[in-house]
């Protein structure tokens, strides 16, 4: 009994871990997992005052460094974290409580009653957190000096480079049931409820050309167009723990030991290329711009989980059979894409461009 208090302390401890990760956690939108500082006001338009007009459309490059200019550069150009969480009003309070209810009390060991008080407790609980525990955090970063905007005689237009990294990661929780068994003397709980993990760290470099393509005889106009290429490397990983497996483990780790453990054991390497296509139109008051971004759709797949799970051992097989128990919820072997997204974008200005 006393090891079924201690399991149960500890299953209550990774779930209040896990709810407080999340407690300061931003959805991930966009193909850009991270949104540099002027895109989160100005939106995706192509303004000269930013360098990081390279990032969202290919054709900014002719705007952001003029006829006389040689070289622009940034110094430190943006960094960046995004936390979000799902609706968890007043679950930290009730694990809190749970856990005062299963403290290690050798003076107090666990009976029956106190046992059925847990579990109508966790039986409200664990699905509550299946229903509403979904985290998402995301970081992001420019390289220093990047992006460059260069402008060439040679090739009739601008050169643009851009190194940029990210982490996004996702964290579901799995819900099952809490089942009770009462042996004699002997009580124990127990549940199926897994974290499920998922977490990709990319690396991307850019390059890309723009150039003016057309002056439209009948307006005060230019039309720019532009290409990127992109080298995304990718480090992805996925992953089940099982709240019960590390209980009854001996190493004494928490659910986020394990969880950092395992990000070293499953991970999958992928390089790919995307290619975005874009154009703007310019007035002198105004603008229009289109933009294609991963028009060739790169994919990347992850490390499959819950497979092989007799090749394995001690907790590592025991998340590995988790996976496979949830396999009508989660996909096991799963393929990442970034998928061809169209921006529209549009602005009015005065000629100097200080109000946009």
């Amino acid at each position: 009994m006393k090891q079924t208090n201690y399991h149960l302390h500890r299953l209550a401890k990774g779930i209040a871990l896990a709810t407080m990760l999340g407690g300061a956690a931003d959805a991930i939108a966009g193909y850009q997992g991270h949104q540099p500082g002027p895109v989160q006001t100005l939106g995706k338009t192509s303004n000269p005052n930013t360098l990081l007009s390279l990032a969202n459309n290919p054709a900014a490059g002719e705007l952001l460094i003029g006829d006389e200019e040689a070289v622009r550069f940034g110094y430190f150009s943006s960094l960046g974290i995004g936390l979000e969480l799902g609706d968890m009003n007043n679950v930290d309070k009730d694990i809190e409580e749970l856990e005062d209810l299963l403290e290690d009390d050798p003076d107090n060991p666990l009976t029956l009653d106190r046992a059925l008080t847990a579990q109508a407790k966790f039986q409200d609980l664990l699905p509550e957190l299946g229903e509403k525990m979904n985290i998402a955090w995301d970081m992001g970063l420019h390289m220093p000096f990047f992006p460059i905007a260069v402008r060439s005689d040679l090739l009739g237009g601008v050169v643009g480079l851009n190194v940029s990294a990210g982490l996004l990661t996702d964290i579901i929780f799995l819900d099952a049931p809490m089942i009770l068994t009462n042996s004699g003397s002997s009580v124990d709980l127990s549940t199926e409820s897994s974290l499920y993990v998922k977490a990709a760290g990319l690396v991307t470099g850019s390059v890309g050309y723009s150039r003016e393509v057309w002056q439209p005889p009948a307006f005060d106009s230019k039309i720019y167009g532009g290409v990127n290429v992109n080298v995304y490397h990718a480090t992805l990983n996925k992953q089940v723990v099982s709240f019960e497996a590390v209980a009854d483990d001996s190493s004494d780790d928490d659910i986020m030991d394990v969880v950092m453990d395992e990000f070293e054991e499953n991970n999958s390497t992928v390089t790919a290329v995307g290619v975005d296509l874009g154009a703007i139109w310019a007035f002198p008051n105004a603008q229009v711009g289109l933009t294609i971004a991963n028009i060739n759709e790169p994919e990347f797949d992850y490390g499959q989980i819950g497979a092989n799970c007799s090749s394995l051992t001690g907790l590592r097989q025991k998340n590995c059979l988790a996976a496979q128990a949830f396999s009508g919820e989660i996909s096991l072997k799963e393929t990442a894409v970034l998928n061809a997204q169209t921006t529209i974008e549009g602005a009015i200005f005065t000629e100097d461009r200080q109000f946009m």
